[in-house]
């Protein structure tokens, strides 16, 4: 089985961001953060996308999954020794990223990409809905596709699939 090529990757990658890009900026339901707590946290939030895409791009691997170890590798603590997100003034004294309300991002890997959620305003994970409500969360999220194929797909792939 054939390894893509870096350039390969690199695109990809790009077409990543632009994509994640995309899907912020030209949302019509997301209002105009310019100057707020919550605009700072969503551009936060694609800081740390491009930083995932741009790290499986180089490595052709995902970041660690402890926190601590994923910030840290994003942060240059690679094979590589590559630094792909730099730091941010709201990191907790483990390293961990904080939004603007200083509660550390959750960050999950997850089929096909990864999840990155900020617990927003009231610093709480809100995933509740109660019955007959709309979703009472002020959670900030954003969906990373992930830019390297898994070994399922390599192989769908090579199997002409």
């Amino acid at each position: 089985m054939r390894k893509p090529s870096k350039d390969f990757l690199v695109v990809m990658a790009l077409i990543g961001a632009i994509v994640i890009s995309a899907i912020i900026w030209g949302s019509q339901e997301v209002p105009n953060f310019s100057h707020t707590k919550a605009g700072d946290v969503h551009r936060d939030l694609l800081r740390i996308a491009l930083a995932i895409n741009y790290y499986q791009a180089e490595q052709n691997s995902d970041p660690p999954l402890l926190p601590r170890k994923f910030y840290a590798a994003l942060k240059g603590e690679n094979p590589k020794g590559i630094q792909f997100l730099i730091p941010s003034r709201f990191e907790d004294s483990e390293g961990l990223r904080c939004d603007a309300w200083h509660t550390p991002y959750q960050v999950y890997m997850c089929s096909g990409g990864w999840l990155i959620r900020s617990a927003g305003p009231n610093r709480s994970f809100d995933d509740v809905k109660k019955a007959n409500q709309a979703s009472l969360s002020d959670d900030i999220s954003i969906f990373v596709p992930s830019a390297i194929k898994s070994e399922a797909q390599q192989a769908g792939s090579s199997n002409g699939g």
